[in-house]
């Protein structure tokens, strides 16, 4: 009999009383709708996941670039990806020669699905710049622009970014449909014994008991050629691809939301979880430079979290210390 801690009960029973918080389309958005700031971004439209359908509106070297283009930037190099053909035995990262990606993709196979390919170095990345309502990112220096290239029906499923990171990707052609659920939903869709999130697909749904009290948060998304979409730390998402599809995105991590990023990385982190950075000492660092004063409350609020799950992870682990003869019970 598998058991369930009281606050995923209390999560399941919030769920079944109250009315949906999340369930939905994405909101859609303009640049305008925040004239252009970052801070207004951030304030009153970055908490849940957006589509912003403008941003590269007067950009016409974006606009009209097509699949032949695309090639010609990268045909000659190494492409890094998933074989589709490997899904049943797990997502396995490989090196693919572009010739031979681009040769499948118009000979409608498909067969290769190009995810998280960095290109800040290729020629492509002097096109395009990151929107800038979105480039305050304290992992510029590590995490550039990377690019995904997939074919008609690559799938990827239900994950977060981790390191508690935003993700954003701006859909240069194309059709894909997100399905995401609200951080609060990750105990009802994940699997604490083989650590990974529910797969529609492949896994057995009596493993999540309670799948249906999440499906009822869902928020969801077709993004089309000229959207971009962002989703804040924590929300969990699965993309198919409708169309075949060419994006260029990237991971942020930064003051305006520094106290979500610190809530995902330290649930991360009692799972034992990798984090590719060590996300505690880089925000406590950011604490002696010059911050917003919104994101100074965010950094300040994060920082008095990780004091907290610091102490409390202590005490945890003094509880499991023998005790010494003569000490007391």
């Amino acid at each position: 009999m598998k058991l369930y801690s009281f606050p995923v009960l209390v999560l399941v029973l919030v769920f079944g009383l109250v009315p949906s918080a999340f369930a939905g389309e994405i909101r859609r958005i303009s640049v305008s709708d925040f004239e252009g700031s970052m801070e207004k971004f951030y304030r009153e439209f970055a908490s849940a996941p957006v589509i912003v359908s403008d941003t590269f509106a007067e950009d016409p070297t974006i606009q009209n670039l097509s699949l032949d283009q695309v090639e010609e930037y990268f045909k000659n190099n190494s492409l890094y990806g998933y074989n589709r053909k490997n899904d049943a035995l797990g997502r396995i990262r490989e090196r693919i020669p572009g010739e031979v990606f681009f040769a499948d993709l118009k000979n409608g196979a498909s067969q290769y699905y190009v995810f998280d390919h960095e290109v800040s170095e290729s020629p492509f990345a002097g096109k395009f710049a990151v929107p800038p309502f979105l480039n305050q990112n304290w992992l510029a220096d590590s995490y550039g622009l990377n690019l995904t290239l997939s074919g008609k029906g690559s799938f990827t499923p239900f994950h977060e970014d981790g390191s508690g990171e935003q993700a954003w990707m701006y859909l240069v052609f194309g059709e894909k449909h997100w399905v995401i659920y609200p951080p609060t939903c990750r105990p009802l869709v994940w699997d604490s014994f083989y650590k990974d999130f529910y797969n529609p697909r492949t896994s057995d749904r009596s493993r999540y008991p309670f799948l249906n009290c999440a499906e009822a948060e869902q928020v969801t998304a077709v993004a089309k050629k000229g959207d971009l979409i962002f989703v804040p730390p924590g929300w969990i998402h699965q993309v198919l691809t409708a169309e075949d599809s060419f994006g260029i995105g990237g991971n942020i991590l930064n003051e305006f939301q520094a106290l979500a990023s610190v809530e995902t990385g330290l649930n991360e982190k009692s799972h034992a979880l990798r984090h590719d950075f060590d996300l505690v000492a880089l925000v406590r660092e950011k604490t002696n430079q010059t911050l917003t004063e919104y994101g100074c409350d965010q950094v300040n609020r994060a920082i008095e979290l990780i004091d907290a799950w610091q102490r409390r992870i202590r005490n945890k682990s003094d509880d499991l210390l023998p005790r010494t003869a003569g000490t007391g019970s």
